[in-house]
């Protein structure tokens, strides 16, 4: 036995505390002063609304941009870099375009306390859909074609006809150009508030316009919208199996959700999610599908007088709503 002790004490390896002096990790790592590349895990930029300045570099909160679409201009392709934004109000208009994908958008402090509204005509970028809002007078807060972004945490305001947020292929938004370039694939939009005052000119909380594969819009309120998400084919992509979950939807005066009369898109998923109507005005439907495929409607809640309308190809399953009123206390489940 004290030979095989003493074989193993001589081959096991050094202990690495006698390196310590040689070693400094941080986002990149050196060995005895020298530089090893590593994998970088992005850059972080800060955003202020209230306090910052686009002359400064944005890499601390002490030198943070004052707007996003500087902080935005600044990421990289696939790097993974994050934009946190601090507390404050928002008037801007902003482009996540192609070639900056895998970015993070993060307001800190959460939607009550970063409101974002869609800057005044001057500086606005349209976007003339009129099938999914009020038409070329009004402006975008935020226009997201890149792929693997998330965006958390914001208050769309959409009060004096302003669209929230568009994911998409670029389809009628100004200054961007449509069509395959574009591709969103991925996006995740969560625990965002989309607010609007009912204009009843068919405004929408949220487009997903050509958003094509797999964009999640989760956790999130649409309130007084008069669509609050509306789905439709871009020019060059469509949209292909979007989920939408765990929503809560009030007082959206026309929609909470609506795919429009376009074949093209295929397995739209309303899962999870809670319709009511406002306290003046009766929802169309809280879900409308319209056109052909296979989509999928189950375990949402209607608290509204119109719950649904899809066709026979369509899953319904496990979708609860009031037999009669508001006021009984049993729910009939549908197949």
């Amino acid at each position: 036995m004290g030979h095989r002790s003493q074989w193993f004490e001589a081959t096991r390896p050094a202990k690495t505390s006698r390196f310590r002096g040689n070693v400094k990790i941080d986002k990149n790592l050196y060995i005895g002063g020298s530089q090893i590349p590593v994998t970088s895990p992005g850059t972080i930029y800060y955003v202020d609304p209230t306090n910052g300045s686009d002359d400064k570099n944005g890499l601390t909160w002490d030198s943070a941009k004052k707007t996003i679409q500087a902080a935005v201009d600044l990421t990289g392709d696939r790097t993974g870099d994050i934009i946190y934004v601090a507390p404050g109000k928002i008037q801007e208009n902003v482009l996540i375009e192609k070639d900056h994908d895998s970015l993070k958008l993060v307001a800190i402090a959460g939607p009550w306390e970063t409101q974002w509204r869609a800057s005044d005509g001057t500086t606005k970028h349209a976007f003339t859909d009129t099938n999914a809002e009020a038409g070329s007078s009004s402006g975008i807060g935020l226009f997201v074609g890149a792929r693997n972004v998330l965006v958390d945490g914001f208050c769309f305001d959409g009060g004096g006809g302003y669209v929230g947020v568009v994911v998409g292929d670029g389809y009628g938004v100004g200054d961007v150009t449509e069509g395959t370039s574009q591709n969103p694939a991925s996006t995740r939009i969560v625990n965002c508030h989309f607010r609007a005052s009912n204009e009843g000119t068919a405004i929408s909380g949220l487009v997903l316009k050509g958003c094509s594969d797999n964009v999640i819009v989760d956790s999130c309120t649409f309130r007084n919208c008069d669509y609050g998400v509306y789905i439709a084919s871009g020019s060059g992509r469509t949209n292909q199996a979007p989920i939408i979950k765990n929503c809560h939807f009030y007082g959206c005066s026309t929609y909470g959700v609506y795919k429009a009369n376009e074949n093209t898109d295929i397995n739209c998923q309303v899962i999870g999610c809670t319709f009511l109507d406002g306290d003046s005005n009766t929802m169309t439907y809280g879900v409308k599908m319209q056109g052909t495929g296979v989509h999928f409607i189950a375990g949402n809640n209607f608290g509204c007088t119109n719950s649904w309308s899809a066709s026979a190809t369509d899953w319904q399953s496990g979708n609860f709503k009031p037999v009669a009123g508001n006021s009984v206390t049993y729910c009939e489940m549908e197949a």
